[in-house]
């Protein structure tokens, strides 16, 4: 059983780059959501962000695959991962060592 969840794990993690390489912003301007949460990035660098707290709107910046979040008083710094070849958004990126992240995958492209 153990041995199979390490398994597991290492294809998972086989399959996710943490850093990929965005070469420009039409590659993730569109719509973003799950189940709890909808990002909306548009292409004059503006944003609608809702999930069951709130609902903001700004402007958006990305250095990489950062995505940095500015709005009236809110602000929020998601990263951009590449999974199976797909991007995908995590709205609450691990701060520091990724080996804390909880494997939520976060946002994908709508």
């Amino acid at each position: 059983m153990i041995c199979s969840l390490v398994a597991a794990q290492v294809v998972f993690e086989g399959d996710l780059e943490w850093n990929p390489q965005i070469h420009n912003d039409t590659e993730i301007v569109g719509t973003w959501a799950d189940h709890r949460e909808t990002l909306k990035l548009a292409t004059n660098s503006t944003f609608n962000y809702s999930n069951s707290a709130r609902i903001v709107s700004g402007t958006w910046t990305r250095d990489d695959w950062n995505l940095y979040l500015h709005g009236a008083n809110f602000s929020a710094t998601m990263r951009f991962v590449q999974f199976r070849s797909q991007y995908r958004l995590l709205t609450h990126p691990p701060k520091g060592d990724p080996d804390v992240w909880d494997g939520d995958l976060g946002l994908s492209r709508k």
